[in-house]
């Protein structure tokens, strides 16, 4: 079981990051007994001190420009150099033109970047069809949130020249179409205005590339350039647009040129030559401007770095690399005089950015993540005056959002690099200011924090089921250096509704709460996600708020799973032989009572044990006892045998033994021990689990040595060791494969969307049972198993498996995943979903308005399903065509009614290639495209 920790908002507390760990364990000073925690209680636990008591601030950096440069660097980044190039990275086959960074994995901001070909001549083909074909793949930003008269950022064309390159035009295609009428990159951004087409988002696959030459033959002098455009703001890589790094740019290969049945130009990046063919341009550089100034500086200095307003300007200020130490809290300041035109200077008020500085930062010194812009917020930031940029440690709320961006703290232990970019436009009127001053840049580290609270460690004891209240408990510490109010404490499942953990109260500095709380509102039986979390106002560290079990297995009613590990198997114990492992399970103690507090009785059904491999790789032997408990001690044997252990049952596998047919075991109550005897010379097998204290949680007092006289108790042991206990007077049956649901339901699902269900498989009989297979009757809901079939479950276990939708087109959507396995009575799971807007009614949902949908899957071989929709009942035509027009398949000729539908279509008899399918219905057509592979 792996333990995870989650970040909240302190005001909405929302999910905002995911940081893996391998324990949730701190050592406590003093031994409060934490087992003892009820629902509701608060026990106060005293912690040591910090690693100082000092809250003085600790200079890590800093710097005043006294010296010269002394390790910092200042570049024009309008030149980024030739970036397009011949590479194997993401190529169609061979090599392809890229135009991107490889060091970065794809392209910057505010580039321009041409590439062209040598001049040709279609003089000869006047009245003939010419054309430009070649392969196509780009990922850019998506244009989402574009503006009038702009509906894209960053994107890609083609240009074409008649006159040797002195002018150019833009060259529409065939096909694929541009995406974008009028990108920002191009018209703003290159001072080109709007209206300026081409390729934005992705094409997501390589595509074929057609434009039609035939307008330009008799043209002497022709001149084919790719561009490549971005704006200041969107690049690979960047946390805020690009997070995983896959705008790659523009890629293209296969370039061939042809006038008449002439081929007058290729170049597929592979041959000899090709890579020296193309020539290469880009957009206009401003030039390095930026200095070492004696004209103005802070005070305490009598140097400072300056960068003047020039036109168009994107220079650059760069730190040397800096070490950042981990455990510490760490933020950086700086001095800065901005003397600049603000937003809205221009004159007509254009509402655009004019003359401002960004400050970002890097860990690699590829990728720069912006840390905060100025964009004339006169309320933080005065004119023309020094200026203290230092952040807001406390988060207040009549603070700007921007000071709390100085935060260095998540870079602790990297080596970053800080830079300043003095970025300006092109008006030039005399009144721009003299530009940006810097001076005094400090890195400031400390130990503590003023105010910081968070989870420190939550215990979820066995066993978790549907029908069984379990008695949990979180330790609340407040880490800072100032006492917090009232701080608030919630555990959630999943996306369910918090549910709170009371009191709220404060707690002093530099001390712990244990909180008592009974698990509530628990969805659905399965693997789920718990989290318990706190907020606090003025709280500056939120990475600690939250603390939780990913994938906590909840089993359904009547099957509980006790066991006293902290669901972590990272020790393997070295136990002599004649002895062995114990542990003592307290089912009253536990929770196991009826509504009227009184014992359940129960039925021992299995045991699941975790052990190590023996030496040899050979079958181990080992002795079980399970015993009656005499007053808190092993008396006499209930139940006893010897086991050998098949070389499949030990690490990594789980060893489930069985105990079902034991009449020893059955009607069963009050306390009992499992004592697992070493009886081989090696020692093996020895159990495994982990090793961390256990004074604070419910394993305490329950793992020992035992040699069958005297015990020994493990204060620092969890023996993974855990019993399956069901009701002695239950209803079970031989074989009973038991699902999480019977029901999957999606909801609305935008088009496109992708959404996951979980469900769980339980063995909730005295057999075991196998899932042979799991298949799903309609192919949009796609399973995705955690287990591989054939699987065999014994008793008490459980596997599960995710179910994928992803809504094709609008519709309504149903299907059955079923389940086979040895049980005469399987589960099925029914999964329904919709898209916004269907209307359903007794007959399913009715579209307003005729489609047809992409066919699934797409490349297919041989069978693919081709979905369309009717408003009203129709007669249709559903046919198949090559690329040429005809005829190679009619799917359908028949009479729909109004509704949703999928026709399938099996190409066994066709070649490999690409088709086409039309639907006609009515006074309605429609066309697609279908590719088939073998």
């Amino acid at each position: 079981m792996v333990l995870y920790k989650r970040c909240f908002s302190q005001s909405a507390i929302l999910l905002l990051a995911l940081f893996v760990v391998g324990t949730a364990s701190l050592t406590i000073a003093g031994q409060t007994d934490a087992s003892a925690i009820t629902p509701g209680s608060v026990v106060v636990l005293p912690m040591e001190p910090g690693r100082d008591e000092s809250d003085e601030d600790s200079v890590l950096y800093e710097y005043g420009f006294e010296d010269g440069w002394n390790g910092w660097d200042h570049v024009d980044l309008t030149d980024p150099g030739t970036m397009w190039h011949v590479t194997e990275t993401h190529a169609f086959e061979g090599n392809s033109w890229w135009c991107a960074d490889e060091d970065l994995g794809g392209y910057d901001d505010h580039w321009l970047q041409y590439m062209i070909t040598p001049e040709f001549s279609l003089a000869d083909f006047e009245g003939e069809p010419c054309g430009l074909q070649f392969k196509i793949y780009w990922a850019v930003e998506p244009p989402q949130g574009a503006q009038d008269p702009y509906d894209g950022w960053d994107g890609s064309n083609v240009w074409i020249s008649t006159d040797g390159g002195d002018e150019w035009e833009v060259l529409m295609p065939d096909e694929p179409e541009y995406t974008s009428s009028s990108l920002y990159s191009f018209g703003e951004e290159w001072g080109m205005g709007p209206d300026i087409p081409g390729w934005t988002g992705s094409s997501e696959e390589w595509l074929d590339a057609d434009f039609d030459l035939s307008d330009f033959g008799g043209q002497e002098s022709v001149m084919i350039r790719w561009a490549f455009c971005s704006d200041p703001a969107w690049h690979t890589g960047n946390p805020e647009g690009d997070p995983d790094g896959e705008a790659y740019g523009l890629l293209v290969d296969d370039i061939v040129i042809t006038g008449g049945r002439s081929v007058i130009l290729t170049n597929n990046a592979d041959g000899e030559g090709d890579e020296d063919e193309f020539d290469f341009d880009s957009g206009d550089i401003s030039g390095d401007h930026w200095e070492i100034s004696d004209e103005d500086a802070h005070r305490g200095g009598d140097f400072s770095a300056h960068c003047p307003i020039e036109e168009d300007l994107q220079n650059a200020l760069v730190s040397p690399e800096i070490d950042l130490p981990e455990d510490w809290y760490i933020w950086f300041e700086f001095w800065v005089r901005p003397d600049t035109r603000r937003a809205n200077a221009n004159p007509g008020e254009d509402n655009t950015l004019d003359d401002y500085f960004q400050v970002q930062i890097t860990t690699d010194g590829i990728r720069w993540q912006d840390v905060i812009y100025d964009y004339g917020a006169e309320d933080h930031l005065p004119l023309d005056q020094w200026t203290h940029y230092i952040p807001d440690l406390w988060f207040r709320d009549d603070m700007p959002e921007w000071r709390r961006k100085l935060n260095l703290t998540q870079f602790g232990g990297e080596t970053i690099q800080l830079r300043w970019k003095m970025i300006t436009d092109d008006v030039m009127d005399g009144d721009q200011g003299t530009g940006l001053w810097i001076d005094d840049v400090e890195i400031l580290m400390s130990s503590r924090r003023e105010h910081d609270a968070g989870v420190e460690w939550m215990d979820i004891p066995f066993p978790t089921a549907i029908d069984f209240e379990t008695r949990s408990k979180i330790s609340v510490r407040n880490y800072g250096l100032a006492n917090l109010g009232q701080i608030r404490k919630y555990y959630q499942f999943e996306e369910e509704r918090p549910n709170p953990i009371v009191p709220w109260d404060g707690i002093d500095a530099d001390t712990s709460r244990v909180y008592g709380f009974t698990l509530s509102r628990i969805p659905y039986a399965g693997f789920l996600d718990l989290i318990t979390y706190t907020t606090a106002a003025g709280d500056d560290f939120t990475e600690n708020d939250t603390m939780g079990i990913e994938d906590l297995l909840i089993y359904p009613p009547n099957i509980w799973l006790m066991g006293y590990d902290q669901r972590t198997t990272q020790f393997r114990f070295d136990i002599d032989r004649g002895s062995g492992a114990a542990v003592w399970f307290t089912p009253e103690e536990d929770g196991l009572i009826d509504d009227d507090d009184n014992p359940i009785e129960y039925d021992i059904k299995a045991l699941h044990v975790q052990w190590n491999g023996t030496e040899e790789n050979i079958d181990a032997e080992t002795t079980l006892h399970i015993i009656a408990d005499d007053g808190g001690v092993p008396g006499d044997d209930i139940y006893s045998a010897d086991l050998t252990i098949a070389q499949e049952n030990l690490l990594p596998s789980l060893h489930v033994i069985d105990l079902t047919d034991v009449d020893e075991l059955t009607g069963l109550s009050g306390d009992f021990w499992v004592w697992f005897e070493i009886s081989s010379d090696d020692g093996s097998p020895q159990i495994i689990g982990d090793n961390m204290p256990v004074n604070r949680n419910w394993g305490a007092g329950h793992h020992f040595i035992y040699d069958g006289g005297s015990l020994e108790e493990q204060d620092r042991t969890n023996y993974m060791l855990r019993a399956v206990l069901m009701p002695s007077d239950g209803e079970i049956d031989d074989v009973n494969l038991i699902a999480s649901h019977e029901e999957l339901e999606y909801g609305e699902v935008e088009v496109r969307d992708r959404i996951s269900k979980k469900v769980a498989f339980f063995n909730g009989g005295t057999d075991e049972v196998t899932i042979t297979d799991v298949t799903s009757e309609n192919r949009l809901f796609v399973t995705s198993l955690n287990f591989q079939p054939p699987t065999t479950l014994r008793v008490g276990e459980a596997v599960d498996m995710a179910v994928v939708f992803r809504a094709p087109d609008e519709g309504f959507f149903e299907g059955d995943i079923i389940i086979e396995t040895s049980d005469q009575e399987p589960p099925v799971i029914h999964c329904t979903a919709h898209t916004p807007g269907a209307g359903v009614n007794e007959s399913g949902v009715i579209p307003t308005e005729y489609s047809l949908g992409e066919a699934y899957p797409n490349p297919f071989n041989p069978t693919t399903t081709i979905p369309f929709a009717l408003p009203s009942a129709q007669d249709i035509s559903l046919t198949v065509h090559d690329v040429s027009g005809r005829l190679v398949a009619t799917v359908a000729s028949e009479s729909f009614e109004a509704g949703h539908h999928t026709l399938q279509f099996n190409a066994a008899d066709l070649a490999t290639g690409v088709y086409m399918y039309r639907l006609e219905a009515g006074v309605f057509s429609a066309t697609s495209k279908l590719v088939l592979v073998r």
